[in-house]
């Protein structure tokens, strides 16, 4: 009986260990599963969001589609009631013929009228001396001749001299008024007539020509391509459920797809692009070139205010001092183009590819930047005041003199950035990286740094007064010489920072951590919610000026370099 307990008892223990494995391999294959089921609910989103690409990319060529034909049937009809030059040089023509013919009547009538007036005027006085001789043989004497006949003399002629007068002018005027104005009448409205003809031909051949120009920038072959089962399968992992293994056998209809590229050559696309700015310039309209693919495009100095330029692809374009105020770049491609001196403010680039990108100069006040990918950019002595760079990258972009006062950098990507000397007065950067960047000289008062990565960064004569550096990570941070006066250092991590000669008065360290950091030349004095065990393991040197109360750690008074040693070989931690 002893003997067979313990072979039941090692049967007992094979059964649970059997059991114990059976529960692992159970637990170990729904795990898989439900692995499994969460790959294949991402690629199902996937190929939800991807069908939901292609049928808003099939969207927006159909209506460019439609806008082009519409084009197209445009100038078609605009050229069958196209009046051609020689048609109206023709009528040109005419017109001075006929205001020649008139020129020439008016000249007779004046003529005419002049010599008439000189007639009726010659015969008028020659009847006045005639009264006058006659009555002079007639008169008795010389006195009643001076005294009678004088007066009645003189006042014959003033009589008649008005009268001809009167004859003369009327005469003269009233031919030429009535040639004059039917002449004038003829010419004005013969002018205006010709004004409005000239003016419908060149807005004939505007429209046509920006018709022709629209072909040029959005012509494209496309080829329908449609991915076999086979395709479909080798994009699938190996990691695939039994359930859909067993539908992708099954015959499905694949999604047919386009591969469409443009027709014109790229350098026939650009001229035609700045072709049609100026057009669009000259009517005074709002630029679109909305998905149009015109890269290298040279665009300096252009008035694109307002432009809609989303999804279109700049490449390289040369845009320097363009004028881009509100302008929609949403989703553009801008990779290294050059915007030195371009005015974007109240531009909407979210989404959009600066790459490399020269903004040297740029003016993006209050620009919407979220998502735009700016890395490596040129944007020394940017205007970036209150823009939002929301999620934006910005990683290694040189940012040198930046304004970036009260500018939004809520989860930028600033790691190993340049902003040297940069004013981010007020800005928000909420878990920002900035891990590795340049920050010397920045002025950071007031700014809010909650949560963000600094660790590596260098902050040396920064100034960081009432800056809110709460849960920061600044291990390893060069912060010497950094003004930190009422700054807010809650459980920040201040591991082997250097703070040599930083202003801490009133900064708030309550649950900060200082292990490791170097306080040589640093006044606590003033600094709040210091305590003991905070500098226990923080190097220093005898310049150090600690608040009252506090006891130096014994190696401080080792030079700097062997404190580390000290430290790492004490026997007993917790002691000094």
């Amino acid at each position: 009986m002893s003997d067979q307990e313990p072979e039941d008892q090692r049967s007992v223990e094979d059964l649970e260990s059997q059991l114990s494995e059976l529960v692992a391999q159970e637990k170990r294959a729904a795990e898989d599963l439900e692995a499994k089921e969460r790959a294949a609910l991402s690629r199902r989103q996937e190929a939800s969001a991807s069908r939901e690409s292609y049928q808003e990319q099939k969207q927006n060529r159909l209506r460019l589609e439609a806008q082009l034909a519409e084009a197209r049937k445009g100038k078609q009809s605009l050229f069958r009631r196209f009046r051609t030059n020689a048609e109206l040089r023709k009528e040109n023509k005419q017109l001075q013929k006929e205001l020649t013919r008139h020129r020439r009547v008016d000249r007779v009538s004046r003529g005419a009228a002049g010599i008439a007036a000189k007639f009726i005027a010659g015969r008028e006085l020659r009847q006045s001396f005639r009264s006058w001789f006659l009555a002079a043989r007639e008169a008795e004497g010389p006195r009643d001749f001076l005294g009678q006949e004088s007066a009645d003399l003189g006042t014959a002629i003033t009589r008649r001299a008005i009268r001809v007068g009167i004859w003369g002018v009327l005469l003269a005027t009233v031919p030429s008024l009535l040639t004059g104005g039917i002449t004038g009448g003829f010419l004005f409205w013969q002018n205006r007539l010709m004004t409005a003809q000239l003016d419908q031909q060149t807005n004939d051949a505007t429209i046509a020509r920006r018709a022709e120009l629209l072909d040029i920038i959005y012509r494209e072959e496309c080829v329908e391509a449609n991915p076999s089962k086979e395709t479909e399968l080798a994009q699938r992992s190996e990691g695939d459920s039994a359930g859909e293994a067993e539908a992708l056998q099954k015959p499905s209809v694949s999604t047919p797809q386009k591969i469409c590229t443009p027709v014109a050559h790229p350098r026939a696309r650009q001229e035609a692009a700045i072709a049609f700015v100026k057009i669009e310039n000259s009517r005074e309209e709002t630029v679109n070139l909305n998905t149009a693919k015109i890269p290298g495009t040279d665009l300096v100095e252009a008035k694109l205010s307002g432009a809609i330029l989303s999804g279109a692809n700049l490449k390289e374009a040369r845009l320097r001092k363009a004028d881009l105020t509100e302008a929609d770049l949403r989703e553009a491609d801008l990779r290294e183009a050059i915007l030195r001196g371009a005015i974007l403010s109240n531009a909407n680039l979210s989404g959009a590819i600066l790459n490399g990108a020269d903004l040297d100069g740029a003016n993006l006040k209050e620009a919407k930047l979220p998502g735009a990918d700016l890395g490596r950019a040129n944007l020394i002595r940017a205007n970036l005041r209150e823009a939002d760079l929301s999620g934006t990258n910005l990683r290694e972009a040189d940012l040198g003199w930046a304004d970036l006062r009260e500018t939004y950098l809520i989860g930028t990507n600033l790691r190993e950035a340049d902003l040297t000397r940069a004013n981010l007065r007020k800005a928000n950067l909420t878990r920002a990286n900035l891990r590795k960047a340049s920050l010397s000289g920045a002025i950071l008062s007031g700014a809010y740094l909650r949560g963000a990565d600094l660790r590596e960064a260098s902050l040396s004569e920064a100034d960081l007064t009432r800056a809110f550096l709460s849960w920061a990570d600044l291990s390893r941070a060069n912060l010497r010489g950094a003004d930190l006066t009422e700054a807010d250092l809650r459980e920040a991590d201040l591991r082997e920072a250097i703070l040599s000669g930083a202003e801490l008065s009133g900064t708030d360290l309550r649950e900060a951590i200082l292990s490791g950091a170097e306080l040589s030349g640093t006044d606590l004095s003033r600094a709040r919610n210091l305590t003991q065990g905070k500098i226990r393991w923080a190097f220093s040197n005898s310049e150090t000026r600690l608040p009252e109360g506090f006891v130096r750690p014994n190696h401080w008074i080792f030079p700097i370099h062997d404190q580390r040693f000290y430290l790492e070989n004490l026997p007993d931690k917790s002691a000094d």
